[in-house]
């Protein structure tokens, strides 16, 4: 999972959901928010990304967006991801 030197993600626990937070690094070129999370989201595919993000469920700066976003800089990113059943467990 490559993480550049400024972003530090912090997870959490929710019910049926993992929650991802962070802040984009400061030297990010735009890229699609999908293509973006799928690298920084461990065992999160592009398609189960799209649906979070279709759910509205992927959150930048206190707002939702579709996943055509291009991340910029600096962007505060939320993500809900459903939890595999083995972490149900």
């Amino acid at each position: 999972m490559p993480i550049n030197s400024e972003e530090n993600i912090e997870v959490q626990e929710d019910g049926l959901f993992l929650k991802y937070s962070f802040t984009v690094d400061k030297g990010q070129e735009p890229l699609r928010i999908d293509k973006f999370l799928v690298d920084r989201i461990e065992r999160a595919s592009r398609n189960k990304l799209q649906e979070a993000i279709e759910r509205k469920q992927v959150i930048v700066d206190g707002k939702a967006v579709k996943s055509n976003y291009k991340v910029k800089p600096s962007d505060f990113i939320e993500v809900l991801v459903d939890k595999e059943p083995e972490d149900l467990e």
